[in-house]
């Protein structure tokens, strides 16, 4: 039988790696807005504020 790989996701946080799971709902969905708007920034997008 084969086993289905375990995927986890880390995240660097004031130089502590922590595992995405442990993060508070809130937490990942500030975490995932500043992302976001990084690799935005990458691509010479710019977030307009209404």
């Amino acid at each position: 039988m084969i086993k289905k790989p375990v995927i986890e996701n880390y995240i660097e946080i004031d130089e502590k790696v922590i595992l995405i799971n442990e993060l508070s709902q809130k937490r990942r969905e500030e975490m995932a807005d500043t992302l976001h708007d990084k690799m935005m920034e990458t691509a010479r997008y710019q977030k307009v504020i209404k």
